[in-house]
């Protein structure tokens, strides 16, 4: 596999990992007052949340790991 195959590859796993950490955070909540609709959200650290962070962070010693190793079959 190419070094730049490689580096498309974990591109693509990472966005997909931030997107889906970002969704499954956001909450989104809608309050009525007497004359105004307001619309809020906030970030809610969920039990998914925490395994999607913890993927996403584990993501980059993993792409080290593979790089080296692919770096050492094209050096032999």
């Amino acid at each position: 596999m190419k070094n730049s195959k490689l580096n498309w590859i974990f591109l693509l796993v990472i966005f997909c990992l931030i997107i889906l950490f970002l969704y499954s955070g956001f909450k989104f909540e809608e309050t009525l007052t007497q004359h105004m609709k307001w619309k809020s959200g906030r970030f809610e650290m969920t039990n998914i949340s925490k395994l999607i962070g913890i993927l996403l962070i584990m993501c980059f010693p993993t792409y080290l790991i593979i790089k080296n190793i692919l770096k050492d079959k094209t050096d032999n």
